[in-house]
């Protein structure tokens, strides 16, 4: 059983001593859901809570990137009328392709992942916290600052096939390091 715990770390470092670079961010930003249930009245309503994202990603060719990101979407959602604090807890995987930027590197990527809904509440309901597949596109533009530091500024779209289409859109800034 231990022997399984390390394949894990096995393939990172494989992968580590072939792409000869790793990068490592997290960030936070702002959320914006379109079509809110709690706010029906408002095309985009705006979370007063944080969104956070951690990514590890590795470069598969110049000027791409594979990233693995564990990020958490604030989200209220409406079950029986009330309000409900939540969050979509998500893990996804996608691609990242760097272009020519105005005043660094134009990022454009997409991927898929799964998307948990957690409610804030000690006991929630039956059947609302469940977890389903989605997608993300996002496009940004990183910033060098040190040889080895990046600021990341990203915006993202992400879907999922949780009840009602949620549909959220994250404006966030994210200190990427290059190992």
């Amino acid at each position: 059983m231990r022997g399984l715990r390390l394949i894990p770390f096995l393939l990172l470092f494989g992968a580590l001593s072939w792409a000869q670079a790793l990068y490592l961010g997290a960030g936070a930003g702002a959320v914006w859901e379109r079509r809110a249930p709690v706010a029906p009245h408002k095309e985009w309503f705006h979370s007063d809570r944080p969104a956070t994202s951690f990514f590890l990603a590795l470069p598969v060719e110049e000027g791409t990137l594979f990233r693995v990101e564990k990020l958490d979407l604030p989200r209220d959602v409406s079950w029986q009328g009330m309000a409900w604090e939540a969050r979509l807890s998500g893990w996804t995987a996608g691609v990242d392709y760097f272009l020519p930027g105005v005043w660094g590197q134009a990022l454009v990527g997409a991927g898929v992942g799964a998307y948990r809904l957690d409610l804030a509440a000690k006991t929630p309901p039956e059947g609302v916290e469940d977890t389903r597949f989605g997608w993300y596109v996002k496009v940004g533009e990183w910033f060098t600052l040190t040889r080895r530091l990046q600021f990341a500024a990203e915006v993202s779209y992400h879907r999922t096939n949780h009840a009602g289409q949620p549909q959220l859109l994250t404006a966030s800034g994210a200190l990427v390091f290059k190992l």
